[in-house]
């Protein structure tokens, strides 16, 4: 008997075909660079500030980059971005015109793609300094910084770490092993956001970068240990504020307003504005870069994104930390809602309001809000781990969900059965045991599957408190190739394989629960 192809097939597979066309299209037909768009309406072939008045100009939060923007062009829509990898992706797919950044920084990135260039007018320059927690564990660590600081501008040591991060020779820039610093005076927590060359980054699966050495060799010669804490850029300053680490880094702004919260050391820095802008706003002929056939542009994205400085194991490293935080997340959160069901069971007057209470509050909040509430707050003067505290907020989350997904499964099944159990001489306990419970599991694992696939999407949000997740590492991926589409899809793909495997075990526990007679019923019917 053929089967019928009805209109909602079609409209369907018409849906897929779009879809997969979409995600395909910016690799098989990459868009080139316009011809001298901005050089053009001038027509002397000089770029200036006021071009861009009216226009998108993309600003980082967290930096005083908009105020440079308003002053310095009037007019400017300003875009809000949490990181320069954003920055740059936005300006190359025509989200921003331009976007502010700081002089060092866009020479790093003008290297790594020629399709961006700097408006030659100047804009103000800013102050770059480190912030220093009022509850650090080591006291004087700001007066220590500024005598350093000043020390080093005048043997020269400033200049070398200048010339060796600002410059072209990339060999030379390393840093050496965190291990080989004696801790002798306790260790110095840093919380940093690592997609910021020249100023800190990754490099072969390292923190490297200007302030990086600098704060190598301030605890080098205080014999101090160095332990870096890479979060996202806007809270790294919450860190400092909360005493959860002992300086913030990252090309932090000098300026009163920060000085209210944080202790702010001496500038190491005077760090020039410049707006990036296409190649092609500032050449009066044609600019566009050879990109070759499609293999090609294939195997440069995989090798820039993948093989080079071997940044897959970036990749592998945060799936570890991402799976670690699933699994024991669901295991724990299972416990604490199994544990709830368990209570709302007793006689007790007040185990049902305290559950419901419990639960309608995790529910209730969003999480990255607990996640920073628990890292800035709770355990802020602990001396807890970034990921096991993301444990313990995913936990309890979970934990929330899973109660109601079994009560709603044991609220299904007949009280007739318990009591039935009871007449035969069972327990309350061992009625719910041996009859209830695994009845009300057939019904709730289905659900409650989809709740563990969500579980492991939200581990995504973890960056924001120093953990190293899948996600992090994507966005630090992303920093150093300044590419979106194989990073973001590789990304894409492995969090659907790692829902799938979850799929699968919660399938295959399922079939396990399955009575007998049902399974011999189906095969019957077929």
């Amino acid at each position: 008997m053929k089967r019928k192809i009805y209109i909602v097939d079609v409209i369907i597979i018409i849906s897929l075909l779009l879809f997969i066309g979409c995600l395909l299209f910016p690799i098989l037909f990459p868009a080139k660079a316009e011809v001298g768009r901005i050089a053009d309406e001038n027509g002397d072939g000089q770029v200036t500030l006021a071009d861009y008045s009216g226009k998108r100009v993309g600003a980082i939060t967290g930096v005083n980059y908009d105020q440079i923007v308003e002053d310095c062009i009037p007019g400017a829509i300003i875009e809000y971005y949490s990181s320069f990898p954003d920055l740059v992706i936005a300006l190359k797919s025509g989200l921003v015109d331009a976007f502010i950044v700081d002089g060092p920084s866009l020479d790093a990135i003008m290297m790594e793609d020629p399709t961006i260039g700097r408006v030659p007018e100047p804009m103000s320059t800013w102050l770059m300094s480190f912030a220093f927690s009022e509850k650090s564990k080591i006291h004087g660590l700001r007066d220590q910084m500024n005598e350093f600081l000043k020390m080093s501008r005048e043997n020269g040591v400033m200049t070398e770490i200048e010339n060796i991060w600002f410059g072209k020779d990339d060999s030379v820039k390393v840093i050496p092993p965190l291990e080989n610093l004696s801790a002798e005076n306790g260790t110095v927590q840093v919380a940093l956001e690592t997609t910021y060359a020249p100023i800190v980054y990754v490099k072969e699966q390292k923190v490297v970068g200007y302030e990086a050495d600098i704060l190598y060799r301030f605890c080098e010669y205080y014999h101090y240990g160095l332990e870096f804490m890479d979060m996202q850029y806007d809270a790294v300053l919450p860190a400092v504020i909360s005493g959860k680490c002992d300086i913030g880094a990252s090309g932090l702004e000098y300026d009163e307003e920060h000085a209210e919260s944080v202790s702010m050391s001496d500038p190491h820095m005077e760090a020039d504005s410049s707006l990036a802008v296409p190649m092609s706003d500032l050449v009066g002929e044609s600019f566009i870069e050879e990109r070759g056939t499609l293999w090609e542009r294939i195997c440069s994205s995989m090798e820039k994104n993948l093989f080079h400085e071997s940044r897959w194991k970036l990749i592998v490293q945060g799936i570890g930390t991402t799976c670690m935080i699933t699994v024991l997340s669901a295991l724990f959160g299972t416990l604490l809602a199994f544990g709830m069901c368990l209570l709302r069971r007793t006689q007790s007057y007040l185990a049902n309001p305290l559950c419901d209470a419990y639960i309608r509050f995790f529910q209730g909040i969003p999480l990255v809000v607990l996640l920073m509430i628990l890292f800035y707050v709770v355990f802020s003067s602990s001396n807890l781990k970034a990921v096991w505290v993301a444990v313990i907020g995913f936990a309890l989350c979970f934990s929330a969900n899973a109660a109601e997904i079994m009560q709603s499964g044991l609220n299904s099944i007949d009280r007739g059965q318990e009591e039935a159990a009871l007449a035969l001489g069972y327990t309350r306990t061992q009625a719910f045991f041996r009859f209830l419970f695994p009845q009300a599991a057939i019904r709730f694992l289905p659900v409650y599957r989809g709740g563990l696939v969500s579980l492991l999407n939200d581990t995504s949000v973890a960056g924001y408190i120093a953990v190293q997740d899948l996600t992090k590492m994507s966005d630090i991926v992303r920093s150093r190739s300044y590419e979106a589409f194989l990073p973001l899809i590789l990304t894409t793909i492995i969090y659907f394989v790692l829902a799938r495997f979850i799929t699968m075990g919660v399938n295959a526990l399922l079939k396990s629960l399955l009575p007998k007679r049902m399974n011999d019923a189906g095969k019957g019917k077929d």
